[in-house]
């Protein structure tokens, strides 16, 4: 994470929450005999409603996280120049395991659905 996140409320209401992400590639350089950074690449993440207030609550600039979403890319005009932006619309974030270890805390939602979490409800069609 290279930036904190920062909370937004569009004009229909939901809620939206962004940040920076960099990912820097590594590649093995045989002559060193060890690992090397290569040039990051950052990206703009956008998250909506719960998603977003829970990344609010729970990520800090330096976290290694993993985010899972729809990648696209955005360009306009604006002060007589052409800007492009790469945006990742997440559908899920979290911690890089791998790198470190993470405690998962269940938010509990006032409105939430009244039946425990480990039961599944089938519904049967025709």
């Amino acid at each position: 994470m290279a930036t904190p996140p920062k909370s937004f409320v569009v004009p229909s209401g939901a809620s939206m929450v962004t940040f920076r992400l960099a990912s820097t590639p590594r590649k093995y350089d045989k002559e060193k005999g060890g690992w090397k950074d290569c040039p990051s690449s950052f990206y703009t993440v956008v998250a909506w409603k719960m998603l977003g207030e829970n990344i609010a609550g729970s990520v800090s600039v330096g976290d290694p996280l993993m985010v899972m979403g729809r990648l696209r890319v955005r360009e306009w005009e604006g002060d007589k120049q052409r800007h492009t932006v790469a945006e990742i619309e997440a559908i899920s974030v979290g911690h890089d395991l791998s790198r470190g270890t993470s405690a998962f805390r269940r938010v509990v939602r006032p409105h939430a659905d009244p039946l425990p979490p480990d039961t599944v409800t089938l519904t049967r069609t025709r």
